[in-house]
């Protein structure tokens, strides 16, 4: 077996692992004007589209760092450019932290890892952290994916507020920033 063939086969098992882990059995997102994810629930195909597989130069974020009171506050440490992440993440990784800002103003630790046109959010599950999907966040990304891994409102680096309403806008707002890191289709 070729090194192509099983790195393939790899991709997909890890894949194959997310979707079990998630429950996530729907199409790819099509982070485009035409298609939203209310027209893909409702049962429209999605529009097709030539996708440029040529890869980006690797793109870092240019969100700020920003002061917020963490929700786990003995998980989270700062990254050299100020923005807090979780400690579980490896120091090699921790420049790779940004923050993200919800429309509805939670501030969101988020790890962006690798390049490329084609994005995979990973997202936790209540009481979980970026520390569960750092492992397939790094494979992913080593295979050409750009990666985004947030936590969400009320855990790990995250920013703690007093309900936990409205996470629909945490991963609406890591979608956004693939899209705007050049993604055009999103897992």
């Amino acid at each position: 077996m070729n090194i192509s063939l099983k790195k393939t086969i790899k991709l997909l098992a890890l894949l194959i692992l997310l979707v079990t882990i998630t429950g996530c059995t729907t199409k790819p997102v099509f982070s485009n004007a035409d298609q939203s994810l209310s027209n893909q629930h409702q049962g429209t195909a999605p529009k097709t589209e030539t996708i440029n597989e040529t890869l980006p130069a690797e793109v870092t974020t240019s969100n700020p760092a920003v002061e917020y009171e963490p929700a786990w506050p003995d998980r989270a440490v700062k990254s050299s450019r100020g923005h807090l992440v979780n400690s579980c993440v490896p120091d090699e990784l921790r420049d790779q932290a940004t923050t993200l800002t919800t429309s509805d103003g939670v501030y969101l630790s988020a790890l962006v890892l690798g390049s490329g046109n084609k994005g995979v959010l990973l997202a936790h599950e209540q009481g979980y952290s970026i520390c569960s999907f750092l492992d397939m966040g790094t494979e992913l990304a080593d295979n050409g994916y750009l990666v985004i891994i947030p936590e969400y409102r009320n855990h790990g680096a995250s920013h703690k507020i007093e309900l936990n309403e409205h996470i629909e806008l945490d991963a609406e707002v890591a979608l956004n920033e693939l899209k705007r890191m050049g993604a055009k289709r999103v897992f």
